[in-house]
């Protein structure tokens, strides 16, 4: 009989390996820790998308002097949180997570632009303190919070890309059924 070797073994998909469809994207639910990595593969850290929901308007933040209103059609809510590995001195980025790491599939199959669906009204539609953190994820910490994009309908594909796609192909991106 004969084994493949450790290499060859590794090349095969093993059970609890992530399902790739035609996109080149994991299948994934809500819930599920997720590796957060960087453009060179190196995990920094995992994250989780607990929750995907529609935010009824008008937004929490409004009031007289100011009113959200969605320039692609209606806002969702990301709800997700993070946990980045220790201080490695060989790894030299910085994880983060924000509107730019998605994109998004309409319910009709048309893939909606390359745009950040981070607007500025859907930016303004939480409270700060609810927000996902913007800038880099420091090593060895938490973070929690929400991230609203400004997408065309509610019942597409969002995909997130940890690289915010800046290298297509070469990095495995998740894909959440709404």
């Amino acid at each position: 009989m004969e084994t493949a070797s450790p290499s060859e073994a590794s090349d095969q998909p093993q059970q609890g390996d992530p399902e790739i469809n035609e996109r080149g994207n994991a299948e994934v639910s809500l819930g599920q820790a997720l590796p957060l990595t960087a453009p060179g593969g190196d995990t920094l850290g995992t994250f989780t998308v607990d929750r995907i929901d529609v935010i009824p308007l008008p937004c929490p933040t409004d009031n007289e002097f100011q009113e959200s209103v969605p320039q692609n059609g209606h806002f969702i809510r990301v709800d997700i949180r993070a946990a980045t590995g220790p201080a490695d001195p060989s790894v030299t980025v910085q994880a983060s997570i924000s509107s730019t790491n998605f994109r998004y599939i309409k319910a009709d199959g048309v893939t909606f632009g390359n745009t950040d669906m981070g607007t500025f009204p859907a930016f303004s539609c939480l409270p700060q303190e609810q927000q996902f953190p913007s800038g880099g994820l420091g090593p060895g910490q938490q973070f929690v919070g929400s991230i609203v994009l400004d997408v065309p309908d509610t019942d597409g594909i969002l995909i997130f890309l940890p690289s915010g796609g800046f290298a297509v192909g070469q990095e495995l991106g998740y894909e959440f059924q709404l």
